[in-house]
């Protein structure tokens, strides 16, 4: 299966060692209806940036009517894994499958502990300042750690927990979503479930200016349960460790 793959869907290394992949070759290969210059603008909606996520490429092709110029995306691994599950479909099982096993043979898993120890480091620097930290208001749950006073309370927001898996935070998020554990409400705000309350916690701010707000935040049980399914679905690596 993997010979097959690495026909349909084949990659390119960089020399600093990233995975990159081809947009028109992975929607080729996941079978999409949609017209691919449709289809790729509305995967790029989901969060992806130009010139960090993937890069527009020219290449000249031969055609029936002479040579044409085509314009393609090279996505790196992470754009390509994300796209291949939101299709939620047996090709995008296959294809991230795929993905993650090339992955583990070109990328350095010193990426991943790399930023776990920043984050080690930031959380105990953190945990001195979090009083005059937590007053900046965030409407995104775009904030540092927010940490509580007793050990083991340990809250992290979106974006660091998905650091903690090593995974992007545009992933994690929609695979709450889609997963029915979380939801946006009508101001675009990520909030859970209630019948999953258990994972979550919810802290209320005000700003200075008087705005209300409120941020949605995982607790230590939740990142484990949450690490667990994702390690059964393969999407980290079940050596990622948890801070407590």
């Amino acid at each position: 299966m993997e010979e097959k793959l690495e026909n349909l869907i084949p990659v390119s290394i960089t020399e600093e060692s990233d995975v990159l992949i081809s947009a028109r070759d992975l929607h080729g290969f996941l079978e999409i209806k949609t017209n691919f210059r449709i289809w790729y603008p509305r995967m790029v909606d989901y969060g992806f940036v130009e010139n960090e996520d993937y890069q527009k490429v020219y290449e000249k092709t031969n055609t029936l009517g002479g040579q044409q110029t085509v314009v393609d995306y090279m996505m790196n691994v992470d754009m390509a894994k994300e796209i291949a599950m939101i299709q939620r479909s047996e090709k995008g099982k296959e294809a991230r499958t795929y993905f993650i096993k090339v992955e583990k043979k070109f990328k350095a898993a010193q990426v991943a502990l790399r930023s776990l120890l920043e984050i080690t480091e930031n959380n105990f620097k953190n945990s001195t300042t979090f009083t005059a930290y937590n007053n900046q208001p965030n409407f995104n749950n775009d904030n540092a750690y927010v940490i509580e006073e007793k050990p083991g309370n340990l809250k992290t927001n979106f974006r660091d927990t998905s650091k903690l898996y090593g995974i992007r935070e545009n992933l994690f998020v929609n695979w709450l979503l889609l997963n029915n554990y979380c939801y946006r409400d009508k101001k675009g705000i990520i909030k859970p479930y209630a019948k999953v309350m258990e994972y979550f916690y919810l802290r209320e701010f005000t700003t200075e200016n008087g705005h209300n707000g409120m941020q949605t935040l995982i607790n230590s049980r939740g990142r484990e349960f949450f690490r667990n399914l994702l390690i059964d679905e393969k999407i980290i690596k079940e050596e990622i460790k948890l801070l407590e």
